[in-house]
């Protein structure tokens, strides 16, 4: 199923099968072993976050449009598998290089 979504294969996001990755998310990697398996060996993670850093220019010049939706709602679904355990410190280190501190502020 991680084949399926092209992640690994391609660095273009735009051949990214994300309704596969949605799924993904929603399903197998919720379980924290795994979860620990796309971050470290499988690198899975820090790829989807490198899309969504502002600074590679990438989901930040997208315009409003369908496909938008789409991207966001990945990236919600990928927010609640990493809060939910140890990994906040690994959004909160991507979100400092965002400059989105003041989220987890408070």
């Amino acid at each position: 199923m991680l084949l399926d979504t092209q992640v690994l294969m391609t660095n273009n996001y735009t051949k990214w099968q994300w309704d596969k990755l949605y799924e993904l998310f929603q399903g197998p990697l919720m379980n924290q072993k795994r979860l620990d398996e796309s971050i470290k060996g499988i690198r899975l993670l820090p790829k989807l976050f490198g899309f969504y850093r502002p600074s590679k220019n990438k989901f930040s010049k997208i315009k409003n449009t369908k496909v938008l939706g789409v991207y966001l709602e990945v990236w919600l679904i990928i927010a609640e598998c990493t809060v939910c355990e140890d990994w906040m410190c690994y959004v909160y280190d991507v979100a400092r290089q965002c400059g989105r501190t003041w989220i987890f502020d408070g």
